[in-house]
């Protein structure tokens, strides 16, 4: 399992990188033929609602951005497994009260998630700033917000399965009342008792 989930990670990570070479070589591409006013927001319908001057600096903002929130997150994720107090998780008194060795599976499971959601992130970035190329070189706008958010319910989706598939199959019968249990997700179970021996 460890295995896998460190070959998911880094496929995740490549795809993130990938999309986000993608999205700058589209923004480049396209900066060109841009006309003088470009759409910069999108109304619910996907129709653009705000219009600015062409400028490099507001044509390459979600590349830009896309930039820094992957370097945060490789920053984020590489130091989680030596500072785990970093991570935000219910009951984290417990959590970090654990042995290393049972802290991490759930750091794992915390960095793939930050992995999973940073490439829902930029490929939302990447088709936003398509749907707006299109509309500045005359092509007809209307995909709804909603298509334009769909990586991202997909990877919440996707997200949601693994603890859930976790928790049906738990099987508690060699723990000692009072074990706490990763399910998955960075959820903690106590078993049975309230006492730690």
């Amino acid at each position: 399992r460890a295995a896998a989930q460190d070959s998911l990670m880094r496929l995740m990570r490549l795809v993130s990188w990938g999309l986000l070479l993608a999205l700058i070589a589209h923004a480049a591409a396209t900066y060109g033929a841009l006309p003088e006013q470009v759409p910069t927001h999108l109304d619910l319908a996907g129709r653009p609602d705000r219009f600015s001057e062409r400028s490099i600096m507001g044509w390459f903002l979600l590349p830009a951005i896309g930039l820094l929130l992957l370097l945060l997150f490789e920053v984020l994720t590489a130091m989680m497994p030596d500072r785990p107090h970093l991570i935000n998780l219910p009951d984290k008194e417990r959590f970090l009260a654990l042995p290393r060795r049972w802290q991490a599976p759930v750091i794992t499971e915390v960095i793939l998630l930050v992995d999973v959601s940073a490439a829902g992130v930029i490929a939302v970035f990447g088709l936003v700033q398509w749907q707006l190329a299109r509309i500045a070189l005359g092509g007809a706008s209307g995909a709804s917000v909603l298509t334009l958010i769909a990586p991202m319910f997909l990877t919440v989706g996707l997200l949601l399965l693994e603890p859930l598939h976790q928790l049906l199959d738990l099987r508690v019968g060699r723990d000692r009342p009072g074990d706490l249990v990763l399910v998955g997700g960075g959820l903690l179970l106590q078993v049975g008792g309230h006492d730690r021996d």
